[in-house]
């Protein structure tokens, strides 16, 4: 057997942010956030939804950005696993 490694992007596809996870648990589910700026930045925090693997453990979903959040170069997300409040983040730049 071939183990196989967990990941996950964030890309920015003009008003949407796509998120891509590969070898997540089946049937989770991840709290999406998004801020302005990189991590240290005081900006708060917005949730922009849900992102659930089903049966499936690779997944692509497509998050509408709020307006505010269309005209900044830089702005971090994270994903944070509902169950065991783990939080993945990265930042995000045009």
């Amino acid at each position: 057997t071939s183990s196989s490694k967990t990941g996950w992007s964030a890309t920015r596809d003009g008003n949407y942010l796509v998120i891509s996870v590969t070898n997540f648990p089946k049937k989770a589910n991840y709290y999406v956030k998004i801020k302005k700026g990189n991590l240290a930045v005081s900006a708060p925090w917005v949730k922009i939804g849900i992102l659930r693997t089903k049966k499936n453990t690779d997944v692509t979903r497509y998050f509408k950005l709020p307006k505010n959040f269309t005209e900044p170069a830089l702005f971090t997300v994270c994903i944070k696993n509902a169950k065991t409040d783990a939080v993945q983040c990265q930042t995000i730049t045009k």
